[in-house]
């Protein structure tokens, strides 16, 4: 069995799609855990960017979701991770960068826009304890910085998230559409599965989007890919005048 080192945030989702990419390709994966905003002088020296997911094979480095699910398929052929066809591959990498690009970036953002109210009930709640590279009682004392941080970087501000909040909707409808079309939600998970219905499993984690996703198809391919809860966000986070916008 081939080994290979993962260098995550425990919670994020192009880590989760990586990670399961992994397994899918039989990999014995070892991770290394990183804290939000802490990870990016890390990831600089490890992989001369500072951003995660990245995985050392062996000697070999490689940095971004989409560029390791490709070096995957490279170096595992089966089970793929985009299909054969040169039509219905061009349709999962389409699909692939829209989940990288604009989904995995807009929940992202709203991530943040939930944390900036309560930042140690987020922290609590997507990440596993065990999985912290700091104690827990550490990580709480830096959850409020770091959601700072994390919010000057990613240049939230209130009228971002309005919009973002206004625009949640037809993103999941997107991702709906794209499983009636047959790109993702097939029998095997290929790369596009991966980045976007990672991502649902994100948002599904957070109470305040809850009403939004009951009952999409997006939801039940996520479960079956990511099994399990990431993290259960109580809803009501949110500022009442924000969560009017979920329609």
């Amino acid at each position: 069995m081939t080994k290979a080192t993962l260098w995550q945030i425990p919670g994020s989702h192009p880590c989760e799609a990586v990670e399961k990419a992994l397994d899918l390709k039989g990999f014995d994966v070892k991770t290394v855990n990183l804290l939000p905003v802490m990870h990016k002088p890390v990831q600089k020296v490890v992989f001369g960017q500072p951003t995660v997911p990245g995985v050392v094979f062996e000697g070999e480095r490689v940095v971004g979701s989409r560029r390791i699910m490709k070096r995957l398929d490279e170096m595992v052929a089966e089970p793929a991770l985009y299909p054969a066809d040169p039509a219905a591959r061009a349709k999962v990498e389409e699909a692939e960068a829209w989940g990288d690009d604009v989904f995995q970036a807009a929940v992202r953002r709203l991530l943040w826009a939930v944390a900036r109210n309560q930042p140690k009930t987020v922290l609590t709640a997507i990440a596993d304890p065990d999985s912290l590279p700091i104690p827990l009682s550490v990580a709480m004392l830096s959850a409020k910085p770091m959601t700072a941080m994390e919010l000057k970087i990613h240049g939230i501000t209130d009228e971002v998230v309005r919009e973002d909040l206004s625009s949640l909707g037809s993103l999941l409808d997107h991702a709906d559409a794209l499983i009636g079309s047959g790109v993702i939600g097939g029998d095997q998970p290929n790369a596009a599965d991966l980045q976007i219905l990672s991502s649902y499993r994100l948002l599904n984690a957070i109470g305040d989007f809850s009403h939004l996703l009951e009952g999409r198809p997006a939801v039940a391919a996520a479960a079956k890919i990511f099994p399990g809860s990431i993290g259960n966000v109580p809803g009501g986070i949110l500022p009442a005048d924000e969560r009017a916008l979920l329609v």
